[in-house]
C-alpha cells in the first residue's frame, strides 16, 4: 500500500499510518509531540475521505453514518476502550 500511486496524494508512509472510522481511547502513548505528525495525517486523512479541502467544507459537507456492533467488530479494532456507542450518537 504504502509503495502504491494511491498512496502518494495523502503522503502516506508506515510511521504515519493509522486505522480510520473508529471513536475511543488508549492507554497513554507518550508525549503529544510524538504523536502530532500522526494526528495532523488523520485530519488530513479524514478531510480527503469526506471529499473536503478544509474543516469549513467538512462542517457544511459531512454526513455521518452508524456502524452495527457487528461491523465495529469485524473491523479488528484492539487497545481501544470504545467512549461511545451507536446508540449514543
Amino acid at each position: 500500500m504504502f509503495g502504491s500511486p494511491s498512496a502518494e496524494p495523502y503522503a502516506q508512509t508506515p510511521e504515519l499510518f493509522f486505522e480510520e472510522g473508529i471513536v475511543g481511547q488508549v492507554p497513554y502513548a507518550g508525549s503529544i509531540y510524538d504523536k502530532l505528525p500522526v494526528i495532523i495525517q488523520m485530519i488530513k486523512s479524514g478531510l480527503a475521505t469526506g471529499g473536503c479541502r478544509t474543516i469549513d467544507e467538512l462542517h457544511q459537507e459531512a454526513h455521518l453514518e452508524l456502524q452495527s456492533p457487528s461491523a465495529l467488530q469485524d473491523a479488528g479494532i484492539h487497545d481501544m476502550i470504545p467512549t461511545q456507542s451507536a446508540q449514543e450518537l
